[in-house]
């Protein structure tokens, strides 16, 4: 929990030292947890709670007129205006004209564009311009937050953890803390403050308080939590308050309830704790504050909930709570819900351990002969399916059987012959029956498994490893967190399941759905072709060894779609299935039509946040039949051969030969430039909006399905327009982007970077080329539909920009700052900061830590050790370098999580980590040392440097640095590191060099002398060009050099 005191803007917009001026007390929680985005818990007036920011973040607040106790905070909201019939100025004549500079063609359609064209004013109009105020670059308070956060008292961190008390090493980082810098970040002088020094990435806790209105007594600062007894000024009341960072490991936990019981034990005051307990708690529902003072001037808090064990979970897996109305009481009354999910008819479930039955694939083959359909190809199948659905249906009941029941009545029949073992011998019969009985219990577990595997979605663990309490445990989590008791309906929150399921319906229905138009075409710009043999390739025919590999990789364990069949069944069944799957895909290379049936798809939502209260707080994700999914699959994978062919350089996504890593390093790179030349500019970055469960049917058509293998491909297709659009403008002289180089040497112009949805934009800091990329932005949403998502659009200055303001005005996005995330990965932060591994090395925590210990066996632990490294740190690996302490960090939790027994029983660590990081046929366990696994990421960049020398990343990199080596590298970078990132990769070149070697191909590349000028020395001193390449000294001869 932070503490912040806001003080407010005058008239002219900068910020008042004066001490006497009214300040407002602001507490900002946790935005993690549930409605925590920012709340006013402490304020004076009649005014309503107020969202503001901690200094060392952005985000974006409605602008209005607020007065609190005579501080105001000052900003505009634009008044929505209503469109005229006639079209506008910006319409008929900026608009149009725009769009024939940038290629669109619409003669004989100009009424159409005109009401397109008024549709998007009014829309923006309507929704009017929000202004944000953000942090500059430059601001102190927010620096010195955003390194006190994760810098203050790493060693001293550490002297803790190891038992040492507070040494001189603990002074030398109080000295850090001074008074100046807390001032920085609180901005008052009369403050007083205390802290307790964090363990890496994790922990850090600093209190700080207004001398004029609380005076500290007493205070204390254990392992996880600092204390101070205050007495107020004003009443001369006596209280304390406790900042915690709870720990992560149980054994621990238990350590920091004992510290604070002692606290409780040592001032019999009121006594107040917050922060992070890192406790379980159930998911909260119906609102955020459970008592309140019932007065004018009102106060909130939450200050009762349910603590429940992990048993009490496993008995009701739904368990919720929930804030429910009160009448006249201070505190809302609480309802533990316990009962399970309200379900409708349960739909038909393949169940994946069926597969394992004796005699399942016997049956399937029997069922599926006797079907005798007639129609096309996909009506067949579609009815096959259909029909196959019931008979597993009656043989899951009088055959198969309930699993559960099975093995209780085998461990009941267990018991009853120990109980006869124990007054008699068991016969024969008897022991063969027991034995029997354990081969059919171990058949049980593993049916089990699979099973709750199946449901957990635990895609990265194999079953037949003993994990089934883990698969159980995590599939009640999905359950409990995807479901919706309660949804928002007209400004009313519901709780009837009927009309819940209406209101999505409806939602979907209309945001699926759009009265299919006219839109111009974009015939004036130039797109890139293929060749007719490759336009040939990708309509040939489907052969069963391309659709049988494609089937191979499919993982059969993903959620089932409408068809209710798993690919684990195409898979297994492909020998029985294979002719009518064949005849479906002919069909449909002779008739591009299928069944409807098989294009049906389920619309699954998925919380975006904890707290969920109307529909559009769920992510929509589309499950698509099996059968549909075979042939999306095939098209994708033709179509990603050539898609490097059709896409412009700026887009890396989901291309072949081009990677996400690619858009990262050239924006650093761009930016790294662009700050050293020291001219303004302004970077932006925006979100495309996707157009875009049912309990209810409708029909799309609009949109891409999220979940469909053909949508991000088809996605890409449709963003090229926005790259040529762009590209037009440049040419036209509308936009400028950043150079890179220098102005002698041909530099190169990077003006936008597309990955997918996501898109960079660097920009002149310059209004009319802002008015100009909004009407490029406006004319992608004329030919496509598609447009800019400006609650999750921001712009950056770079350098120092004196016209931010302006420049906001024009496109209406959120105001932010360097350094930013883009992609998943640091832009423009310092190459060596330690920084960016915060954020691994807690969600590392998160993940290896907590429950998960007391339910994986050890080789699941293992499993998702791997998984852990492989999704987390190897992003950032392969393109930082990791440093040493770090390293030791991440290691450490690695080995913790390994080696630790249940709760609070720590084991030995039984071999050297070194041991375990060799290769499994060296007897090691093949989890990666990941300093080395840093060294060989960066390597591969040092690779494909010399292999994708048309690749843009390269392209960048060359002309900023230059080539050597006949360009099989670049040239050492020189002067700072700044933002950009090359100049430390290109540091491993000599160990690189030193481990390959060059196979001579046309000897335009080779060196001839690079490996005989010691062997011939005196040739060599006497060589006229000692940098020739090989083919100069060759003559060629039938193609062949001699």
């Amino acid at each position: 929990m932070w503490i912040y005191d806001v003080t407010c803007d005058d008239d002219e917009g900068e910020v008042d030292s004066d001490e006497d001026e009214d300040e407002v007390s602001v507490v900002w929680e946790d935005h993690y947890l549930p409605g925590g985005e920012g709340n006013l818990l402490c304020w004076e007036g009649e005014n309503s709670p107020l969202e503001v920011a901690p200094l060392a973040m952005v985000v974006p607040c409605i602008e209005a007129a607020v007065q609190t106790g005579g501080a105001v905070l000052t900003h505009s909201l634009t008044q929505a205006t209503r469109v005229a019939s006639t079209p506008s100025d910006w319409v008929s004549e900026s608009m149009t004209a725009f769009g024939l500079v940038l290629g669109a063609s619409f003669e004989g359609y100009e009424e159409q564009l005109l009401s397109i064209l008024q549709d998007i004013e009014q829309r923006r109009n309507n929704q009017g311009v929000e202004k944000v105020k953000g942090v500059k670059s430059g601001g102190k308070g927010s620096r010195e937050l955003h390194n006190l956060i994760s810098n203050i008292n790493y060693d001293v961190g550490l002297a803790k953890k190891r038992g040492t008390t507070r040494d001189k090493g603990l002074e030398t980082k109080l000295e850090l803390v001074t008074k100046s810098l807390v001032r920085n970040i609180w901005g008052i002088h009369h403050l007083d403050w205390l802290y307790l020094g964090s363990m890496g990435a994790s922990g850090g806790i600093l209190l700080m308080w207004d001398t004029r209105v609380v005076e500290k007594i007493d205070d204390a600062v254990g392992n996880y939590s600092v204390s101070c007894k205050f007495r107020s000024v004003l009443n001369q009341l006596e209280w304390v308050f406790s900042g915690v960072y709870g720990p992560q490991m149980d054994r621990e936990r238990l350590l920091m309830w004992y510290e604070l019981a002692g606290i409780s034990s040592w001032w019999d005051v009121p006594w107040c704790i917050g922060g992070d307990l890192n406790v379980w708690t159930l998911l909260w529902r119906g609102g955020q504050f459970t008592w309140s003072n019932n007065r004018e001037e009102e106060a909130m808090s939450r200050i009762d909930r349910f603590l429940f064990t992990v048993a009490r979970e496993d008995q009701f897996p739904s368990i919720t709570q929930r804030r429910l109305p009160r009448l006249l009481s201070d505190h809302f009354p609480l309802l533990l819900e316990c009962g399970q999910i309200q379900l409708g008819k349960r739909p038909f479930r393949f169940e994946n351990m069926w597969l394992k039955a004796e005699g399942f694939m016997d049956h399937v083959r029997q069922w599926w002969g006797s079907y005798q359909f007639h129609g096309s190809p996909s009506h067949v199948l579609a009815n096959n399916l259909k029909a196959l659905k019931t008979d597993l249906k009656n043989w899951n009941i009088e055959s198969f059987g309930n699993v559960m029941v099975k093995r209780n009545q085998l461990w009941l029949d267990m018991a009853e012959l120990d109980r006869v073992a124990e007054g008699r011998a068991l016969s024969m019969s008897e022991k063969d029956h027991k034995t029997k009985i354990v081969e059919e219990l171990e058949k049980m577990a593993l049916l089990e498994e699979i099973s709750w595997r199946q449901k957990s979605r635990a895609i990265w663990l194999k079953e037949g490893d003993k994990n089934t309490k883990f698969f159980h445990r995590l599939a009640n989590s999905h359950c409990r967190y995807n479901s919706i008791s309660s949804l928002l309906i007209n400004g009313v929150m519901s709780t009837d399941q009927e009309s819940i399921a209406d209101n999505i319906t409806q939602f979907y229905t209309n945001f699926y759905t759009e009265e299919v138009g006219w839109r111009p075409k974009l015939d004036g710009i130039e797109f890139s072709m293929i060749p007719q043999d490759e336009a040939l390739w990708l309509e040939r025919p489907f052969d069963e060894e391309e659709v049988g590999g494609v089937l191979k990789a499919f993982n059969g364990d993903k959620a089932l779609g409408p068809d209710e069949f798993p690919m684990a069944f195409f898979q297994h069944c492909w020998d029985i299935i294979r002719s009518d799957i064949m005849g479906v895909l002919n069909s449909f290379h002779a008739r591009g039509t299928f069944a409807t049936s098989l294009n049906a798809t389920f619309l699954t939502l998925i919380p975006k946040k904890a707290e969920v209260v109307e529909v559009k707080d769920f992510r929509p994700i589309s499950l698509v039949g099996g059968m549909y999914k075979i042939i999306a699959k095939i098209l994708a994978n033709r179509l990603r051969v050539v898609l490097n062919k059709l896409v412009s350089p700026s887009q890396n996504a989901f291309i072949q030969g081009r990677q996400i890593l690619d858009s990262v390093l050239i924006a650093n790179e761009v930016l790294d430039s662009r700050l050293k030349q020291g001219t303004p500019g302004v970077l932006f970055r925006f979100s495309i909006l996707i157009n875009g469960c049912p309990q209810g049917f409708f029909t799309s058509s609009r949109g891409l399905r999220q979940g469909d293998p053909l949508s991000p491909l088809l996605f890409v297709l449709i963003m090229e327009a926005l790259s040529r659009l762009m590209g037009r403008a440049i040419h036209e002289r509308y936009l400028s982007g950043f150079l890179v180089g220098l102005a002698g040497d041909n530099p190169l112009m990077v003006s936008h970077l597309l990955f997918a949805d996501d898109t960079l934009i660097f920009c002149n800091a310059d209004v009319v080329q802002l008015e100009s990329l909004r009407r490029v932005f406006t004319w992608f949403e004329v030919v496509s539909g598609l447009r800019v998502n400006l609650q999750k659009s921001e712009m950056v200055p770079i350098g120092d920009v004196p016209n931010v303001e302006a420049l906001v005005d024009v496109l209406g996005c959120k105001l932010s700052a360097l350094p930013m995330t883009y992609l998943g990965l640091p832009l423009g932060t310092k190459f060596n900061s330690k920084l960016i591994w915060n954020s691994i090395i807690e969600k590392m925590e998160r993940r290896l830590g907590g429950w998960k210990r007391l339910y994986l066996s050890k080789g699941g632990k293992l499993t998702l050790l791997k998984s852990t490294l492989s999704n987390l740190p190897t992003y950032f690996l392969s393109l930082f370098h990791i440093p040493a302490d770090v390293a030791c960090r991440i290691e450490k939790l690695q080995r913790d999580f390994l080696w630790h027994g249940l709760g609070d029983q720590p084991k030995f660590h039984l071999v050297n980590w070194s041991k375990v990081c060799e290769l499994i046929q060296n007897g090691g366990l093949g989890v990666k040392n990941l300093r080395l696994f840093n060294q060989s990421l960066l390597g591969k960049w040092l690779w494909r440097y010399g292999k994708e020398r048309e690749a843009l990343w390269r392209q960048v990199v060359e002309v900023k640095y230059g080539n050597m080596w006949g360009g099989w590298c670049s040239k050492t970078p020189r002067g700072a590191y700044g933002v950009g990132l090359w100049k430390g990769i290109r540091r491993g070149w000599d160990r690189f060099s030193s481990l390959v070697s060059f196979s001579v191909g046309d000897g335009e590349r080779v060196k001839f002398w690079s490996d005989l000028k010691e062997a011939f020395s005196t040739l060599f001193s006497i060589a006229e060009n000692k940098e020739a390449a090989v083919a100069e000294y060759m003559q060629r001869s039938h193609g062949n050099l001699h």
